[in-house]
């Protein structure tokens, strides 16, 4: 397929456009999802909590795998974060 000069211009102007508009959509998303569980520190407090128990749990799911006996950990802060919120930091908005 031959493209003109002139049509690759348009083309790149088009995705352009769509970029910048998809940017803004994520943008307010985000701005959504902050107001929702109350701040961008706490969004930022329930993504790390989410991202360390994932990765404990993947920890713990290893050590089966390979034979070990779970030792006993330390209590995680189970109760930093209600139920609704961990969920709603796991699921993709």
């Amino acid at each position: 397929m031959e493209v003109d000069e002139r049509e690759w211009g348009l083309g790149r102007e088009h995705a352009d456009q769509a970029f910048a508009q998809e940017i803004k959509r994520c943008e307010q998303k985000l701005g959504e999802i902050r107001d929702k569980v109350g701040g961008g520190r706490r969004l930022n407090g329930l993504v790390s909590y989410v991202a360390e128990t994932e990765r404990a749990q993947e920890e713990r799911r290893e050590r089966r795998m390979s034979g070990d006996v779970e030792e006993e950990q330390g209590p995680m802060d189970v109760y930093k974060y209600s139920p609704a919120q961990v969920v709603d930091g796991k699921s993709p908005h």
